[in-house]
């Protein structure tokens, strides 16, 4: 039963009968309204989440999420470069920079283990999600 949802989620997805953005049941609704346990529901909506078909936003909910995107492997260009010719808007928080030494670090990239090191953790954002 437990696959059948998960196909009826997804097609509902893909048939755009759930538009994107639209909030759907969350699994703190009533499962009688899917007819299957509550694991079982929050089993199906990890799946579909994890496929990039919902995502959530804690304590609001679960919403539909754009198609998911398949890149073409034939032309390396980056992220950024890709999503902009189609029309996607792409954006960037940093959220830690600094230089850094660290031998094992630079060993491990074959450097000069005096090499300075640029560390940058960042958020990617792509139509603000």
């Amino acid at each position: 039963m437990h696959r059948t949802r998960y196909n009826t989620h997804r097609s509902k997805i893909n048939n755009e009968e759930w538009k994107v953005g639209e909030k759907i049941l969350s699994k703190n609704e009533p499962v009688e309204y899917y007819g299957v346990s509550r694991m079982t529901l929050r089993k199906a909506f990890d799946e579909i989440t994890d496929e990039g078909l919902l995502y959530r936003e804690r304590g609001i909910g679960t919403f539909v999420l754009k198609k998911k995107i398949v890149r073409s492997h034939k032309k390396l260009i980056g992220f950024y470069e890709e999503m902009v010719s189609r029309g996607r808007k792409v954006r960037s928080l940093i959220l830690e920079k600094k230089i850094l030494r660290s031998m094992n670090v630079a060993r491990e990239l074959s450097l000069n283990p005096d090499a300075d090191l640029f560390y940058l953790q960042r958020l990617r954002f792509l139509d603000n999600i």
